[in-house]
């Protein structure tokens, strides 16, 4: 999970940056290691879900964080088709803030606090759609925890 994280993370600082606007993000590596780690993740995931494990029902709550992950990574693959802006550097290192805590937390299983978020102009799904894995992240980890 916290390498799907990344993967996102890293496509989101390409398209949101100086960097991503002279660059074919449709066919990048950043979007095809991105598409890996999904496929990889899904994979995982329905392993997990298959095994005889007293588990299971701690695997079953992360169900809203993959569907979340595969949200995003479908409206972080059609945001390179729409114009873009170019994020500020603060702006880019507290969304990058934001997807570092979100990936240790799946590495650590333990839960965080949730980071604010930077605006996203013209971009409110893809906003509302990190805020959203952010809150499963929480909630799962708050309740495995217990």
């Amino acid at each position: 999970m916290a390498k799907t994280i990344r993967s996102q993370q890293q496509f989101l600082l390409a398209l949101f940056s100086e960097y991503g606007k002279d660059t074919d993000l449709d066919d990048s590596a950043e979007n095809r290691k991105m598409q890996t780690n999904l496929t990889n993740l899904r994979i995982v995931y329905n392993t997990a879900l298959g095994e005889l494990s007293k588990n299971r029902s701690r695997t079953e709550l992360l169900l809203p964080v993959i569907f979340s992950l595969e949200q995003l990574g479908y409206l972080i693959e059609a945001s390179v088709q729409k114009k873009r802006p170019s994020l500020s550097d603060q702006e880019l290192a507290q969304l990058m803030l934001a997807f570092e805590v979100m990936a240790k937390s799946a590495e650590q299983q333990r839960a965080f606090s949730q980071k604010p978020i930077p605006e996203l102009k013209d971009f409110k799904k893809l906003q509302k759609e990190i805020h959203d894995l952010q809150y499963g992240l929480t909630v799962s980890m708050n309740a495995n925890a217990t």
